[in-house]
């Protein structure tokens, strides 16, 4: 790239992934995917000469064109996941059962722009076969905190059951020493003092 600038070549600035940056070299690449097609349509401009060696010349090319590709390739990349993310996102709209059949699913959703957005139908089945296994994950971890939270509170309503017998039992204990303190204590205050005069 610097290079290129040091040629006066002007660049744009451009956001990355930028759709006018694609068309742009979309348009200029499109029929020069080699170095001897792109030299034959630009050899006599004054920044094509002015690098000496041929050598460069082919260097800097396939270099800039290298990059072109890694950003279309990218880009491609980005917008299936995205496609993928919202085709998912149409299947769990549409309360999609993870036991259906792709032909009973397809049925439910193929008039959405979201289902026509993934490229091809083998793409969609996969996708499908995804989100069926997906579902199904979530419900075994969804199962799987239930039993969790269900023996949590089992195993706290077997201590609050033991803490409530053990208080009942200290209370009974408590009764009965009150009970044995009061008959032993009732006992000496019946019999009468032979010194008093009642």
């Amino acid at each position: 790239m610097a290079k290129i600038r040091k040629l006066g070549y002007m660049l744009l600035p451009h956001p990355a992934y930028s759709p006018d940056l694609t068309r742009c070299t979309y348009f200029l690449f499109a029929n020069l995917s080699s170095f001897n097609d792109f030299a034959a349509k630009y050899g006599k401009e004054e920044r094509f000469k002015a690098i000496e060696k041929v050598r460069d010349r082919e260097s800097y090319f396939n270099e800039y064109l290298a990059e072109v590709r890694k950003k279309e390739k990218e880009e491609k990349e980005k917008k299936r996941e995205q496609a993928k993310s919202e085709f998912i996102a149409l299947l769990r709209e549409k309360n999609v059962d993870r036991h259906a059949r792709w032909v009973d699913a397809k049925k439910k959703i193929d008039s959405d722009a979201r289902y026509k957005a993934v490229e091809s139908s083998t793409l969609k089945e996969d996708y499908f076969r995804e989100y069926c296994k997906l579902i199904k994950d979530e419900k075994k971890k969804d199962s799987k905190e239930k039993d969790r939270e269900s023996r949590s509170a089992s195993k706290k309503e077997k201590k609050d059951k033991e803490r409530d017998e053990r208080r009942d039992k200290d209370k009974r204990e408590r009764r009965e020493k009150q009970k044995a303190g009061d008959v032993s204590g009732t006992t000496p205050s019946c019999t009468q003092n032979p010194k008093d005069g009642s």
